[in-house]
C-alpha cells in the first residue's frame, strides 16, 4: 500500500488502488476491501462487496484478481475464485 491513501493506517485490503502491484494482487472473500471513499463506485470494489456478502451465506473458495473482478457481471451463490497458482495475468 501507499501512504498517500487517507485510509492507509487502518486498511489491510490486498487489492489497493494506491499500490504499485495493484494489477497483480489477489483477493480472497474473507479479506478486507478497500475503504477509500474515492474508489467506492469502482466496479471491482462493488463486486468484492457482493462476493463478501455471498461468502457469509455460502463459503467462497479460491481467490480473485482485479482482472477477474472486473469481468464479473453477476454474483450468485456458488461463485468461486481461481486457484492462486493459476490466476490469469491482465492482458496488456
Amino acid at each position: 500500500m501507499n501512504d498517500t491513501c487517507s485510509s492507509f493506517e487502518g486498511c489491510k485490503a490486498p487489492i489497493c488502488p494506491m499500490d504499485n502491484s495493484f494489477n497483480q494482487a489477489v483477493w480472497y472473500a474473507d479479506e478486507d476491501i478497500c475503504k477509500s471513499y474515492k474508489y467506492r463506485k469502482e466496479h471491482w470494489r462493488k463486486i468484492q462487496v457482493r462476493v463478501k456478502r455471498v461468502n457469509t451465506i455460502t463459503p467462497v473458495d479460491g481467490c480473485f484478481s482485479l482482472y477477474m473482478l472486473e469481468g464479473i457481471k453477476r454474483v450468485m451463490r456458488g461463485i468461486a475464485g481461481k486457484n492462486p497458482n493459476r490466476v490469469s495475468k491482465p492482458r496488456k
